[in-house]
């Protein structure tokens, strides 16, 4: 990828004006009085949000019913808002449930789906949309009365923002109401349902908000179709401003799947704007539901699939039910074997997963639990892969611990106080873990054989 700054500056100087394909917008909401009025000492920062709520409805061709005001609010304001979203998406007794099932993969620890919510509902560094209070909550220390003009510098950032007229941190306003834009529009939060549900709508959302904000930022020089039809890292744009704080170095599974919502999603988004403008992200929102369906916009979309919950051992209930999608099995198949291209290989394929977690009655530990994964594949080979993909992973985390037979298309393994049971029939590969150990004779097995490449395309 070219580096953005050098990207971007040579735009500035070599491109002329163009009109980006667009919808035909409505008329800017009225600014009477659907806003409240300005808190003391918040009246410039409530102009500010004011004139760029305009400027997004152009953009979008949308209206907002009544454009969030934009408050001061502390990082600790922020936090508390942001963890009121996670309860709300997941209940904390399923979420704990969820984490420990997570842990039982070895996808990160117990607290890694919080984690990893945690950061969507958090959003950009330092601005963020409250949504039961519908506000935009900015930290003090940014679109402050001091950084009206950039200072003449080196630094690419500043270039691009004199150049094009926009105060630092105006796009990242810009990116928060898109999202209030998205919630009246569409009514649900995003972050509801499973992990994959999640993930693909986050990715849709994030995207088209940082692809608005890309619009917003090169409107005035008429150069923004160009900008949006090459590829471009937004965390390269205005000093990483446009992703969340410190995402480059997330660890493992936590980094790879925000990585997936706001890179692959903003790639996504550009790539529906240029084939359709936003007509084309409406309906990729709409029809295209899974992580699956983000990775490959070539292929249709699946049917909804249905693995049906086995039962309950007895004294257990189920206590959650989760879905990992293409994004998760490559996320988890990468950081446990160190390999981009066996994760890839692994995902591709996927028709449908449920992780389900049954637990006592009561208070659970991680180790009181049973986790069972299902999967179904779209081809017995496609199986075959995914099964090798999770084989190399168990290798991964247990290196002294090899798989034995323990049946006819079973085997197993007894690693860290847990029993991993893993079998394959047709095009349906589930793994079960448990801190039981079935008494059956056990002998070691060949590792499965490595599954036959097929094309780059065919990847991903």
């Amino acid at each position: 990828m070219i580096a953005a700054p050098a990207f971007l500056l040579a735009f500035l100087a070599l491109a002329g004006p163009e009109e980006p394909p667009r919808e035909t917008a409505s008329p800017p909401a009225s600014q009477g009085d659907e806003t409240p009025p300005p808190l003391e000492g918040e009246g410039e920062l409530l102009d500010v949000s004011r004139s760029a709520a305009g400027r997004v409805e152009r953009i979008r061709g949308l209206r907002f019913s009544a454009p969030p005001p934009a408050v001061r609010a502390s990082a600790a304001v922020r936090a508390a808002v942001a963890s009121r979203r996670v309860a709300a998406a997941v209940p904390e007794a399923a979420l704990g449930a969820r984490g420990r099932a997570w842990a039982d993969l070895g996808m990160g620890g117990p607290e890694t789906p919080r984690h990893v919510l945690e950061a969507l509902a958090a959003d950009l560094q330092g601005i963020a949309f409250d949504s039961v209070g519908s506000k935009v909550l900015v930290d003090p220390v940014l679109l402050s009365p001091d950084d009206f003009a950039p200072r003449e510098t080196e630094d690419p950032t500043s270039s691009v923002l004199l150049a094009t007229g926009v105060r630092p941190d105006e796009p990242a306003l810009v990116h928060v109401l898109m999202h209030a834009l998205q919630r009246s529009r569409i009514g649900t939060d995003p972050m509801g349902g499973t992990t994959d549900a999640t993930l693909a709508a986050s990715a849709w959302a994030e995207g088209e908000a940082n692809l608005v904000a890309v619009l917003f930022l090169f409107e005035g020089l008429g150069i923004q179709g160009q900008v949006i039809g090459h590829t471009l890292d937004p965390g390269e744009l205005l000093g990483g401003t446009l992703l969340p704080a410190g995402l480059d170095i997330l660890p493992g599974v936590e980094g790879l799947l925000l990585d997936f919502v706001f890179r692959e999603g903003y790639a996504q988004a550009a790539s529906s704007y240029n084939a359709g403008g936003f007509r084309a992200i409406d309906r990729a929102m709409t029809g295209r539901r899974t992580t699956r369906d983000v990775l490959h916009p070539d292929r249709a979309p699946l049917p909804a699939t249905d693995l049906p919950a086995p039962a309950a051992p007895k004294g257990f209930v189920l206590a959650d039910r989760d879905s990992l999608g293409e994004q998760g099995i490559i996320a988890l198949v990468s950081s446990l074997t160190g390999k981009d291209n066996l994760g890839l290989m692994a995902g591709d394929g996927w028709a449908g997963d449920a992780l389900f977690r049954f637990e006592p009655e009561g208070v659970a530990t991680a180790s009181d639990g049973i986790t069972v994964w299902a999967t179904r594949w779209v081809s017995p080979e496609e199986a075959a892969d995914f099964e090798y993909g999770l084989e190399r992973s168990l290798s991964g985390r247990f290196p002294a611990v090899s798989l034995l037979r323990t049946g006819e298309t079973e085997r197993a393994l007894t690693a860290g106080g847990r029993h991993f049971r893993l079998s394959r029939s047709g095009v349906e590969v589930v793994l079960r873990i448990s801190s039981q150990v079935e008494d059956k004779p056990r002998v070691p097995t060949a590792p499965t054989k490595a599954p036959v490449k097929r094309s780059p395309a065919k990847a991903k």
